[in-house]
Formats: structure tokens, C-alpha cells, sequence
């Protein structure tokens, strides 16, 4: 008979879930970031007019699937769970959209070579909006360089020289992130 490793042994970042192994909130996380890092390398050294290109009515442009997997992440999670969501530009509502009558209206896809508008820079502005709302908690705003929490007081600044108290361990964990870069919590091995 062929042992079989577990695969908790191999990938700390897999836990239980009755029968189903599920990756933990740190490995999915982390993953997301590393995706989408990936895709922006992928896509940075072509032009404007590389990523407008479409090669035939069953392809898009780069510049829309670039646009339509935040388009996703904006319409699927932070529209539904962002308390204080605004989306980033509503045109974008249909001009990103493929999910056709289940979602709203679309931009048709044989056409989506077409879009010359928004450019690409206004796509990766796009992307690192919905990147920053989907990595930090849903109760912090970003005004400018800093954050500031909705706390059991309201919208408070982030003092960087107070002590951290009353945080979840995701609060914990981004702190120690952006607070020591290359370093982070220390996960339960249980």
C-alpha cells in the first residue's frame, strides 16, 4: 500500500474543515497578492496599444480581462460587503462586465477591442484600488498615505506611534507586515 503524505506536511497553510482541506485566510491572502503581482509583471512591459489589441471576436484586449478581474472583485465582494462602497468609475459596471443578463448589462465582446477609453494607466489605477480594498479590512479608508479605521469612537487617524490593542490577528498580521517588512505573525500549528 502507497503512503501518501498529508498535505498539511508540505503546505503549512492548509487546515481542516471536516472532510475538506481549506487554505487559511494568511495562505489565501497571500496568494491574491502574489497573483495579481504576477499578472501587473506580465502586462508591464507592453504599450497602450498592445493591451488594446484584439486578435479575434473570442479573445479580449489585455487592457479589458486586466480591468475585468477587478471589475469582478469590485462587483462580487466589495460591492456586496463594503460598507462605504463606491465604485471607482460606474461606466466601468458595463464596459468590464461578462456576465451578461445576470449581472447588468455588458459591453459587447466582439467589441471589446474597440475600447480605446480608459487608458491603461487609468486600468492599473483601477486594479490598485480594488487590490487595496480587498487587502485591508472593509472598515479602514485610505485618505492619501494613511488609514484611517471606523472604530467603536468613528473614523479614527492611525497614530503609527500608539501601541496596538483591541486588533484582530489579520490587523495583527498586516501591522507586523508593513511594520517589519519580511517578517510576520506566528501561525497555530494545530
Amino acid at each position: 500500500m502507497t503512503s501518501h503524505p498529508s498535505p498539511f506536511a508540505t503546505n503549512p497553510g492548509l487546515r481542516a474543515t471536516g472532510t475538506t482541506v481549506v487554505p487559511s485566510a494568511d495562505a489565501l491572502s497571500e496568494r491574491f497578492r502574489r497573483v495579481r503581482v504576477v499578472t501587473e509583471r506580465l502586462a508591464a512591459e507592453l504599450s497602450e496599444e498592445d493591451c488594446a489589441l484584439q486578435s479575434m471576436a473570442d479573445a479580449s484586449p489585455i487592457k479589458w480581462h486586466l480591468a475585468h478581474t477587478s471589475w469582478f472583485l469590485e462587483t462580487f465582494l466589495l460591492e456586496k460587503f463594503a460598507a462605504d462602497f463606491t465604485p471607482f468609475d460606474p461606466a466601468f459596471r458595463i464596459l468590464f462586465n461578462s456576465y451578461y443578463n445576470s449581472v447588468g448589462d455588458k459591453h459587447p465582446r466582439v467589441e471589446r477591442g474597440l475600447i480605446s477609453r480608459p487608458k491603461l494607466s487609468t486600468v492599473f489605477a483601477y486594479r490598485h484600488h480594488v487590490t487595496e480594498r480587498i487587502a485591508a479590512p472593509l472598515y479602514w479608508h485610505r485618505d492619501g498615505d494613511v488609514w484611517d479605521p471606523f472604530t467603536l469612537r468613528g473614523m479614527m487617524r492611525i497614530d503609527p506611534h500608539t501601541s496596538i490593542c483591541h486588533v484582530s490577528y489579520f490587523e495583527a498580521d498586516a501591522y507586523t507586515r508593513w511594520q517589519f517588512a519580511g517578517l510576520r505573525l506566528a501561525r497555530d500549528v494545530t
